[in-house]
């Protein structure tokens, strides 16, 4: 039993420190952690509803999420090769398009949940 909790523990301590990781490393995670912060704030600021809520906080995780994987893409490949591979370069492309269709879809959802109330 004592060996599962400290495997769990350390589980979660290895997730935390990759959060982190990225965090410090990847100027767009900054920038999507930082945006983040922002639309929790602004929801509480403007009272947002529960449902408002999850929403924004979904989609946020989605583009993190989106972000984590392309970056782990990225690393794969630069620990394995520098050279030039049209299927990496495809594999790298579709991944830098799941940030940015995840990171259109937050746009989309902020503008419908804070403009109305922001233009009232």
């Amino acid at each position: 039993m004592i060996h599962k909790a400290r495997s769990l523990i350390n589980s979660f301590t290895f997730a935390v420190r990759g959060l982190i990781t990225i965090i410090k490393t990847e100027r767009n995670a900054r920038i999507i952690f930082i945006l983040g912060a922002i639309a929790i704030i602004l929801g509480v600021y403007l009272k947002i509803s529960t449902l408002e809520f999850l929403i924004i906080i979904l989609t946020i995780g989605i583009v993190f999420m989106a972000e984590i994987f392309n970056t782990m893409v990225e690393e794969t490949h630069n620990m394995f090769s520098e050279e030039f591979d049209p299927k990496i370069k495809m594999i790298k492309d579709m991944a830098a398009g799941a940030v940015l269709v995840s990171a259109i879809i937050s746009l989309v959802v902020g503008y419908l949940i804070f403009v109305k109330r922001l233009l009232q």
